[in-house]
């Protein structure tokens, strides 16, 4: 029997001490028996950002041990993600019957060669998996907030979503914190805290203008539900505080609504 829906999507990214980023998406969707992979990358420098996507997605990335490789030559992006920080993490996010969410975030912080349309970028860079066997607009999600900021040596990710079944998880150094709280600006504990300020849009607008949702079947089911999925991406500085000692380092986050 077919698969009614099950998504595989491959987040990746790198961020240089100049403040030029580089995102990476490469997803496979499957629903009802069809197949499609597609691949985007948002290339922020200079102050201006550049956003490309294919359905020539090509292979999804390979991961062997520490390392992490992946190309797309209709984007004529690719690199190499090296894990030089925490163990990998995973979670299943939500469980409704046989369909559930599944993250794996398998190099918290990393050590990027990479290139964009013939530019080279290398910084330290973050890469997670996520399967979605439940589809987008049945998850009882009303607002997302996840983010991941780094820090010499250190690294922190988060996950939070309100709804009718709320959850948060914050790793710092690939260990959950007990007791987190997410906001926009301020993910907290009762001794970390770490700010987010001096905010740069990458994108913002509705999931049905991004790739994803130029996908017709997406578009039709987006449309069925009445749904409009709504995301703000941001480009940060971060600071950490941690018993009375604090660090600066930068931060990729989003905010997502489901209305």
């Amino acid at each position: 029997m077919a698969e009614r829906f099950r998504l595989s999507k491959w987040y990746l990214d790198c961020l240089n001490e100049q403040g030029e980023a580089l995102i990476v998406y490469w997803a496979e969707l499957r629903r009802q028996g069809l197949a499609l992979r597609y691949a985007s990358s948002l290339h922020f420098t200079g102050g201006s950002l550049q956003e490309r996507s294919s359905f020539r997605a090509g292979r999804p990335p390979r991961v062997a041990a520490e390392r992490l490789e992946w190309s797309c030559r209709a984007l004529e992006t690719g690199g190499i993600w090296t894990r030089i920080g925490p163990a990998p993490a995973g979670r299943v996010l939500y469980r409704k019957g046989a369909g559930k969410v599944v993250w794996r975030c398998l190099q918290p912080l990393a050590r990027v060669e990479a290139r964009c349309a013939g530019r080279s970028i290398e910084g330290p860079g973050y890469a997670e998996h996520l399967t979605l066997t439940i589809a987008p607009w049945d998850l009882p999600f009303e607002v997302l907030r996840w983010g991941r900021a780094h820090f010499p040596g250190r690294s922190a990710v988060w996950i939070d979503w309100t709804g009718p079944e709320p959850a948060s998880l914050v790793l710092i150094d690939g260990k959950e914190v007990e007791g987190a709280r997410v906001v926009d600006n301020l993910v907290s504990a009762p001794h970390m805290a770490l700010r987010l300020s001096g905010h740069r849009t990458l994108r913002k607008g509705p999931v049905a203008g991004t790739s994803v949702g130029s996908i017709p079947l997406v578009r039709r089911a987006l449309s069925k539900a009445g749904l409009l999925i709504d995301e703000h991406k941001w480009l940060s500085s971060a600071a950490l505080e941690e018993a009375g000692a604090g660090l600066r380092g930068s931060a990729i986050h989003e905010v997502v609504k489901w209305r």
